[in-house]
């Protein structure tokens, strides 16, 4: 049992009315990708991160992955085929039907974070991102819209999430090395020595 459970029901109508606050969201993106990691060095990929498989705790601090019945074990090296997911989170090697790895859940969880940065959480302010992206402007306008709330790492973490070739994106042991440095660059900022 999780007191506010999926993560797109958090607020009324299940519907986001706000973007959510930066130190939260870098939180929930590093809690995303180490529990990604986690399957992935265990030899399974999830195929199906979206809003509604990530279950916030009654803290509202503490994620959790959810949903593995489309979830598939792979040895390292293995590609699987299968045209499976949710549509809006799909990969782009998915969605085409070409073969896909973990880095698939890694696309996934950008979409899920770009959802909770731009409130569109709820499924019926889903966007499709394979099509978004293909967009010759999507990264000017996304750093345009996201800047005044949002630090430019993490939002350069997200479009590196969202490359279209999975050769170029990052694996989720790359994804969560590069939001925890991102949390620590934050940590450093907040912090001001005390003049003695």
């Amino acid at each position: 049992y999780v007191e506010h459970g999926p993560l797109a029901t958090m607020t009324p109508e299940g519907a986001a009315s706000a973007t959510i606050e930066p130190a939260k969201l870098i939180s929930y993106a590093r809690q995303i990708c180490s529990g990604l990691h986690y399957l992935h060095r265990n030899g399974v990929i999830h195929r199906d991160i979206k809003p509604s498989n990530v279950l916030v705790a009654d803290d509202e601090q503490t994620l959790a992955l959810t949903d593995f019945g489309l979830s598939k074990e792979i040895i390292a090296g293995e590609y699987v085929k299968t045209r499976i997911g949710t549509y809006h989170y799909m990969a782009p090697e998915q969605m085409t039907g070409g073969k896909y790895n973990s880095k698939a859940d890694v696309w996934a969880a950008g979409c899920l974070i770009y959802a909770m940065c731009t409130a569109k959480i709820s499924t019926r302010d889903a966007v499709v991102m394979f099509t978004v992206r293909k967009s010759p402007d999507f990264e000017s306008r996304l750093r345009s819209e996201l800047r005044n709330m949002y630090s430019e790492e993490l939002i350069a973490f997200m479009l590196r999430t969202l490359i279209e070739k999975p050769a170029d994106r990052p694996g989720s042991e790359e994804a969560l090395q590069e939001v925890e440095a991102i949390i620590k660059k934050r940590q450093a900022s907040l912090y001001t020595p005390r003049e003695e």
